[in-house]
Protein backbone atom coordinates (compact mmCIF):
# COMPACT_ATOMS: atom_id res chain seq x y z
CA UNK A 1 0.00 0.00 0.00
CA UNK A 2 1.59 3.32 -0.65
CA UNK A 3 2.17 6.03 2.23
CA UNK A 4 -0.51 8.27 1.25
CA UNK A 5 -3.27 5.53 1.37
CA UNK A 6 -2.04 4.29 4.26
CA UNK A 7 -2.19 7.49 5.46
CA UNK A 8 -5.65 8.73 4.70
CA UNK A 9 -6.68 5.15 5.97
CA UNK A 10 -4.87 6.46 9.75
CA UNK A 11 -6.75 9.39 9.30
CA UNK A 12 -9.80 7.89 8.85
CA UNK A 13 -9.46 5.45 11.34
CA UNK A 14 -8.94 8.22 14.02
CA UNK A 15 -11.48 9.63 12.89
CA UNK A 16 -14.29 6.76 13.11
CA UNK A 17 -12.74 6.38 16.52
CA UNK A 18 -13.62 10.21 17.97
CA UNK A 19 -15.89 12.25 15.48
CA UNK A 20 -14.46 15.70 16.45
CA UNK A 21 -11.00 14.13 15.47
CA UNK A 22 -9.20 16.66 13.04
CA UNK A 23 -8.33 14.97 10.46
CA UNK A 24 -8.53 17.88 7.71
CA UNK A 25 -5.60 19.57 9.77
CA UNK A 26 -3.76 16.16 10.52
CA UNK A 27 -3.76 15.40 6.48
CA UNK A 28 -2.31 19.05 5.80
CA UNK A 29 -0.09 18.63 8.43
CA UNK A 30 1.23 15.27 6.98
CA UNK A 31 1.26 16.48 3.15
CA UNK A 32 3.49 19.87 4.24
CA UNK A 33 5.70 17.82 6.33
CA UNK A 34 6.19 14.71 3.28
CA UNK A 35 6.18 17.85 0.47
CA UNK A 36 9.35 19.37 2.62
CA UNK A 37 11.31 16.35 2.64
CA UNK A 38 10.52 15.23 -0.77
CA UNK A 39 12.14 18.58 -1.95
CA UNK A 40 14.93 18.64 0.64
CA UNK A 41 15.40 15.02 -0.25
CA UNK A 42 15.18 15.91 -4.38
CA UNK A 43 17.49 18.51 -3.77
CA UNK A 44 20.20 17.21 -1.68
CA UNK A 45 20.27 14.33 -4.04
CA UNK A 46 20.94 16.82 -6.95
CA UNK A 47 23.39 19.10 -5.53
CA UNK A 48 25.32 15.83 -4.09
CA UNK A 49 26.35 15.26 -7.66
CA UNK A 50 28.47 18.52 -6.61
CA UNK A 51 30.20 17.72 -3.51
CA UNK A 52 27.41 20.45 -1.63
CA UNK A 53 24.00 20.24 -0.14
CA UNK A 54 21.62 22.81 0.34
CA UNK A 55 22.87 23.49 3.44
CA UNK A 56 26.48 24.74 2.25
CA UNK A 57 25.02 26.02 -0.65
CA UNK A 58 23.19 28.61 1.31
CA UNK A 59 26.09 29.15 3.66
CA UNK A 60 28.17 30.68 0.40
CA UNK A 61 25.25 32.42 -0.86
CA UNK A 62 24.42 34.17 2.44
CA UNK A 63 27.95 34.97 2.61
CA UNK A 64 28.62 36.29 -0.75
CA UNK A 65 25.28 38.48 0.12
CA UNK A 66 26.80 40.44 3.00
CA UNK A 67 29.04 43.30 3.21
CA UNK A 68 33.33 41.70 3.92
CA UNK A 69 31.84 38.57 2.91
CA UNK A 70 31.88 37.38 7.04
CA UNK A 71 29.25 36.37 9.12
CA UNK A 72 29.64 34.63 12.80
CA UNK A 73 28.41 31.25 12.87
CA UNK A 74 25.85 32.53 15.62
CA UNK A 75 24.48 34.60 12.36
CA UNK A 76 24.23 31.85 10.52
CA UNK A 77 22.53 29.52 12.07
CA UNK A 78 20.29 32.27 13.03
CA UNK A 79 19.59 33.10 9.05
CA UNK A 80 19.82 30.21 7.70
CA UNK A 81 17.08 28.59 10.70
CA UNK A 82 19.62 25.81 11.17
CA UNK A 83 21.10 24.60 13.91
CA UNK A 84 24.82 25.83 15.57
CA UNK A 85 26.28 21.91 15.24
CA UNK A 86 24.84 21.59 11.32
CA UNK A 87 26.68 25.19 10.79
CA UNK A 88 29.63 24.21 12.43
CA UNK A 89 29.59 20.64 10.07
CA UNK A 90 28.41 22.40 7.00
CA UNK A 91 31.62 25.02 7.73
CA UNK A 92 34.23 21.81 8.47
CA UNK A 93 33.41 20.61 5.09
CA UNK A 94 33.68 24.05 3.52
CA UNK A 95 36.99 24.65 4.95
CA UNK A 96 38.17 21.40 4.01
CA UNK A 97 37.23 22.07 0.43
CA UNK A 98 38.82 25.61 0.27
CA UNK A 99 35.54 27.37 -0.07
CA UNK A 100 35.06 29.48 3.31
CA UNK A 101 38.33 30.62 6.27
CA UNK A 102 37.63 30.83 9.87
CA UNK A 103 39.04 33.70 11.18
CA UNK A 104 39.59 35.43 14.61
CA UNK A 105 36.76 38.44 15.20
CA UNK A 106 38.06 41.63 15.45
CA UNK A 107 35.61 42.38 17.88
CA UNK A 108 36.34 39.30 19.96
CA UNK A 109 39.54 37.09 19.55
CA UNK A 110 37.79 34.24 21.39
CA UNK A 111 35.19 34.04 18.83
CA UNK A 112 35.51 33.27 14.95
CA UNK A 113 34.13 34.53 11.65
CA UNK A 114 33.82 32.59 8.43
CA UNK A 115 35.17 34.30 5.72
CA UNK A 116 33.86 33.38 1.67
CA UNK A 117 36.83 32.99 -0.50
CA UNK A 118 37.44 33.35 -4.12
CA UNK A 119 37.50 29.76 -4.64
CA UNK A 120 34.12 29.59 -2.55
CA UNK A 121 32.49 32.15 -4.34
CA UNK A 122 33.75 31.06 -7.82
CA UNK A 123 31.99 27.67 -7.02
CA UNK A 124 28.79 29.34 -5.94
CA UNK A 125 28.34 31.61 -9.08
CA UNK A 126 29.18 28.45 -11.34
CA UNK A 127 26.41 25.92 -9.16
CA UNK A 128 23.92 28.88 -8.75
CA UNK A 129 23.17 28.75 -12.97
CA UNK A 130 22.67 24.85 -12.97
CA UNK A 131 21.11 25.00 -9.31
CA UNK A 132 18.31 27.75 -10.95
CA UNK A 133 17.65 25.33 -13.62
CA UNK A 134 16.80 22.61 -11.28
CA UNK A 135 14.41 24.62 -9.31
CA UNK A 136 12.81 25.49 -11.94
CA UNK A 137 12.73 22.23 -13.11
CA UNK A 138 10.80 21.31 -9.31
CA UNK A 139 8.50 24.05 -9.37
CA UNK A 140 7.29 23.19 -13.21
CA UNK A 141 4.49 21.24 -12.17
CA UNK A 142 2.69 24.06 -11.04
CA UNK A 143 0.87 27.44 -12.95
CA UNK A 144 2.20 31.14 -11.65
CA UNK A 145 -1.34 31.17 -9.69
CA UNK A 146 -0.24 28.46 -8.21
CA UNK A 147 2.98 29.00 -7.20
CA UNK A 148 1.74 32.67 -5.95
CA UNK A 149 -1.25 30.99 -3.79
CA UNK A 150 1.72 28.68 -2.30
CA UNK A 151 3.44 31.63 -1.35
CA UNK A 152 1.14 33.52 0.51
CA UNK A 153 -0.31 30.28 2.27
CA UNK A 154 3.34 29.61 3.85
CA UNK A 155 4.01 32.74 4.72
CA UNK A 156 0.93 32.73 6.95
CA UNK A 157 1.46 29.69 8.57
CA UNK A 158 5.01 30.43 8.94
CA UNK A 159 4.41 34.11 10.29
CA UNK A 160 1.58 32.57 12.93
CA UNK A 161 2.58 31.62 16.06
CA UNK A 162 1.32 28.87 17.37
CA UNK A 163 0.39 28.18 20.49
CA UNK A 164 2.05 25.50 22.62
Amino acid sequence: MDSMKLLNKTIIYQQQNEQSYPSQEHLLLQLCMRVNKKLSDNINAYLKNYDINDTTLMILTLLSSVDGFCLSPTELSERLDVSKTNITRACDSLEKIGFIKRMASKEDRRSKNIYLTPEGDLYLHQTTRIYGIYLKEIWSCLADDEINLLKVISRKVLSYDIPL
